[in-house]
Order: structure tokens, then C-alpha cells, then sequence
């Protein structure tokens, strides 16, 4: 897939995560927008689920690619567009991310700072036989500096399937086509159906590697970072 930016892309970084995920009763279900309400309640539902007595499976999502704005969004987070990934264990074969953005430690609209990932998922390149997830993730920064380490590798997830049949990701190898798909991405996603929640976390080898991937102005984004964890109590 070719990268096409329509920001001023500064750096780029790979990440890992691991974990369970609990079945669901598969009800209907829709996003919000990408606004500063994403992500709420999903922390959660994501504990819940694993606290009860659901069947748990382990997934994985491998070599998540993003491309990062360096200087702070309306939100005051740093917005990033995923050019890549693969998640593995929510279906019977890998899924290929092959669009979605994660808004990096952006301010809540209840006050606190999270990060939020929406993945788009397809499982094969014939539409006739694939299927399409959406994953959704946050990390909760809660005030305590202390619980920083947690709160930043603990990653409470939600997949949910796209009806048969719909594809929001065409042409992604052409600008109009990514352009169509971002646009779609940032909406509300309807007629969803909810097929599991839980809990996936980031290793310490993980964030190791991750640093050794960060690419371009890295720095300017990992001060910014920084100061924003270590100021989370002065919203």
C-alpha cells in the first residue's frame, strides 16, 4: 500500500499488543465520531467482560504501523493514520489492518487523557469471501503518576463485525480512495454487530521495540508525550 499523508507527517512508530478477548451476546451496535467522546465506556465494558464468565481466546494485533503528527490536535493529543498491521485470533484466519487512526493521549471529554485506536480488519482480499472487523482500543490515563506504566500498556479492546458484504476500504492505493476511507473512518460506523471485548496489554519487550521503530522527529513527539503524562492532574 502506498502512504499517502494529508498531514505534515512527522514520525512514524510499530507497535505490539497481546491479551483476551470474552464473547459477547452479538447485539447491534454503532461508533461515535472521532470527537473527544471516543472511547468512553469502553474501559469498562472491556473489564467486564473479562470478569465474567464468557470464553475468553487470545489475540494478538502485530506490527501496527503509525504515522504521527507531532504537533497537538483541537484535542491537544497528537492524531496518527494506521498504514499497517495484521491482528491475529478474532477470526479463523489473520486479518489485515488496512485502515483506522489512533488519536494519542488527546483530552477527554469528561477531563482525563486517553488514547483511542480504530482498526479496520479484512481477513481476505476476495470481498466475496472476507470478513470485516472493526477494533477498537483505549488506553485510560487516570491522575495517579504512579500508575503510569499501567496506564499506558493496559489496552481494554472491542471488536465487532460489518455486515456481509460492506466495503468502506477500496483503492486504498490511490489518494481519492484513501482520502473516501479516512473519511468514512472518522464518522459513525452503523449496523455493526459486537462480537467480543477484553483486555490486551503492551510487554516491556514491546515498548522496547517500539522505541527502536520510532522514526522522523521522534523527539519532538516523545517530549510531547511526556509532558503530557506528567501533567495529567492540571487539566
Amino acid at each position: 500500500m502506498s502512504h499517502v499523508s494529508f498531514w505534515s507527517v512527522t514520525a512514524s512508530f510499530v507497535e505490539r499488543m497481546t491479551g483476551v478477548v470474552h464473547d459477547l451476546e452479538q447485539v447491534p451496535y454503532r461508533t461515535g465520531e472521532r470527537d473527544a467522546t471516543q472511547g468512553l465506556g469502553l474501559r469498562l465494558a472491556a473489564l467486564d467482560a473479562t470478569a465474567s464468565d464468557a470464553p475468553g481466546h487470545p489475540i494478538e494485533i502485530t506490527g501496527l504501523e503509525l504515522l504521527v503528527e507531532i504537533w497537538p490536535d483541537a484535542k491537544d493529543g497528537h492524531g496518527s493514520w494506521v498504514t499497517g498491521g495484521t491482528v491475529l485470533g478474532i477470526g479463523p484466519r489473520p486479518a489485515a489492518v488496512v485502515a483506522g487512526y489512533v488519536d494519542l493521549l488527546f483530552r477527554g471529554a469528561d477531563g482525563g487523557r486517553r488514547t483511542y485506536y480504530r482498526l479496520l480488519t479484512v481477513d481476505d482480499p476476495d470481498p466475496d469471501r472476507a470478513t470485516v472487523r472493526l477494533v477498537e482500543c483505549v488506553k485510560e490515563v487516570g491522575s495517579d503518576w504512579r500508575a503510569t506504566w499501567a496506564d499506558t500498556t493496559t489496552v481494554h479492546t472491542r471488536v465487532s463485525r460489518l455486515p456481509a458484504g460492506v466495503l468502506i476500504a477500496a483503492e486504498l492505493d490511490t489518494a481519492d480512495g484513501l482520502a473516501f476511507t479516512r473519511r468514512v473512518m472518522n464518522g459513525v460506523l452503523t449496523g455493526l454487530v459486537l462480537e467480543s471485548e477484553g483486555v490486551l496489554r503492551v510487554t516491556p519487550y514491546g515498548i522496547a521495540r517500539q522505541l527502536t521503530t520510532l522514526r522522523g522527529r521522534g523527539w519532538p513527539l516523545t517530549f510531547g508525550t511526556a509532558r503530557r503524562l506528567a501533567f495529567r492532574s492540571a487539566r
